[in-house]
């Protein structure tokens, strides 16, 4: 702790982060409950949180049922959690679920087309997407292509290597 980390050839070693406020001298990490000013700050385990209120502090994130901000990322702790608008890390909604905050698991999504809002499973290769079924979209890569039915994307011409 003190050297300059300055310049790239100065990296901080293990245990200490480069402090670039004021002489640009790495520091050691730091603990629950410090006040931080960004990632990689705080010691292994804790995120530097934005408090909501302008602080930021070193902490765990929060757990399922636990206060959280939602102005941080990640929320939570668990990647199947977001932070409600009662300020709780709860999980994501599953198909057929409701989603009043208008948040699925990934390979859904919240479809409030015909009324109360209800997670729906993303279309699988094959299957009805678009039109079909509210404007659902097909997971991952795959297209709503033709008749509204999830299909591989068509393939990219090559690119030519010159000589």
């Amino acid at each position: 702790a003190g050297q300059s980390c300055a310049d790239d050839s100065n990296a901080c070693a293990d245990g200490l982060y480069c402090d670039f406020n004021g002489e640009v001298v790495c520091r050691e990490l730091l603990t629950a409950g410090a006040d931080c000013g960004g990632g990689g700050q705080c010691a292994e385990g804790l995120d530097c949180y934005n408090l909501g209120d302008g602080a930021r502090q070193c902490q765990a994130l929060p757990g399922e049922g636990d206060s959280c901000f939602p102005n941080n990322y990640p929320e939570c702790a668990r990647v199947d959690n977001y932070c409600d608008a009662s300020n709780r890390c709860v999980k994501l909604g599953l198909p057929g679920q409701e989603c009043p905050d208008y948040n699925c698991v990934p390979y859904a999504e919240c479809d409030y087309n015909g009324g109360s809002p209800v997670c729906t499973a993303r279309g699988g290769l094959g299957e009805d997407c678009g039109q079909a079924v509210n404007y659902v979209s097909c997971l991952g890569h795959l297209q709503c292509g033709e008749g509204d039915r999830c299909v591989e994307p068509e393939a990219e011409a090559a690119c030519e290597v010159p000589n």
